[in-house]
């Protein structure tokens, strides 16, 4: 897997999008609240693209998934998150076929939902 350099502010390997045609709808609820603000945020004020959100959308779902499935505190995991979270996930990404590129927007999507909850 190839990353790109991470500049000083960004976050620790940080978070983003592609969601798979027939994925299974997420089992475990997630704040809708902030995951709502905050796609909303990216609809009306960021002018984000359509897929673009529903991209986002599906990223962050997975990756609470993946967090609650290690830890089993569910919306918890979101806002309990590490470096080491993250690598895991990568890890996880890497090992299940995931490309590079898929990869790399899954990560800017948790790179956009984090720098937006700050």
């Amino acid at each position: 897997l190839s990353t790109r350099p991470t500049r000083e502010n960004d976050l620790p390997a940080a978070a983003t999008c592609a969601a798979r045609p027939g994925s299974v709808e997420s089992r475990i609820p997630m704040n809708s609240t902030h995951l709502e603000r905050f796609l909303d945020d990216l609809k009306f004020r960021r002018r984000f693209s359509h897929y673009t959100v529903r991209c986002y959308d599906a990223d962050l779902r997975q990756f609470r998934d993946f967090l609650a499935e290690g830890n089993g505190h569910g919306d918890a995991a979101l806002t309990h998150v590490d470096a080491m979270g993250v690598c895991r996930f990568v890890d996880h990404l890497n090992k299940s076929g995931h490309r590079a590129a898929t990869i790399g927007r899954k990560l800017s999507a948790l790179n956009c939902f984090y720098r937006w909850l700050i």
